[in-house]
């Protein structure tokens, strides 16, 4: 299951055209804790868009609708990953959790929504000063890219906690994560946080943190976030506590 982190801004109380910002693509890793890229997700970004003054954050996953604010935001970018933990367990399915960082020529899928930011369409509504979504179609728009998996890297990075993060600073870092190289059709564009998956075990393998285009223009090269990262920063932050370890849902 994949969701979308929105960012809608006002400058008045019920305001019927509020800004829109689309942050990240996520997904559950456990039944409270929604997982998404963190250069996006981070409170850097926890800001109303110019010219607005106020904003609200929302988790839009499957048939929920989930507030969230700054406060529930755990920044982890030596990994490229932010974790929100919510305040209650949702009735979902989490997804087996790859041990292996290695799956070059693995048959792989992206799931994601293709080309969303101007085309979705809220229902709103206003509880007092509070802004709520009551509906929303991103389903529409929702899509699975096939692809191939490639080698597996490491890639250094730093803990960039800083404005402006600049890809030659992240480069100084001396902490190395494994990456996985993905090339993929052309058909549809991947956003930043979208989970990967092996398409013959349906395991997660990792999630999207780069996209470059080809020189042949036909496809396009993913990297993702090596799920191993996913399994080492939940052992340490105690997600993780008891076996099976390599399995979400805890």
């Amino acid at each position: 299951m994949t969701g979308l982190i929105v960012q809608l801004s006002y400058s008045k109380i019920a305001e019927k055209d509020p800004g829109i910002s689309t942050l990240s693509e996520c997904f559950f890793i456990t039944k409270n804790i929604i997982a998404c890229f963190s250069q996006s997700v981070c409170k850097e970004n926890m800001r109303p868009v110019k010219p607005y003054k106020y904003y609200e954050n929302f988790i839009l996953i499957g048939t929920y609708i989930i507030p969230f604010s700054s406060e529930s935001i755990y920044e982890y970018h030596d990994y490229n990953i932010t974790l929100i933990v919510l305040d209650k367990s949702y009735d979902v399915e989490i997804p087996k959790m790859s041990i292996l960082y290695g799956h070059k020529d693995s048959q792989v899928y992206i799931e994601c929504f293709n080309n969303v930011l101007y085309q979705l369409d809220f229902k709103l509504s206003w509880a007092g000063k509070k802004l709520n979504i009551l509906s929303h179609n991103l389903d529409q728009f929702y899509v699975k890219n096939k692809g191939k998996a490639g080698k597996t890297f490491n890639v250094y990075f730093a803990d960039a906690r800083f404005k402006g993060i600049d890809e030659k600073e992240l480069m100084k870092g001396k902490k190395s994560i494994k990456v996985l190289y993905l090339t993929l059709e052309k058909k549809y564009e991947c956003d930043m946080g979208s989970p990967v998956y092996d398409t013959k075990t349906n395991e997660f393998l990792g999630m999207i943190i780069r996209d470059d285009k080809n020189e042949d223009g036909k496809s396009y090269e993913y990297k993702a976030v090596s799920s191993v990262e996913f399994i080492k920063l939940m052992k340490k932050q105690g997600i993780i506590k008891k076996k099976p370890w390599y399995r979400f849902g805890f």
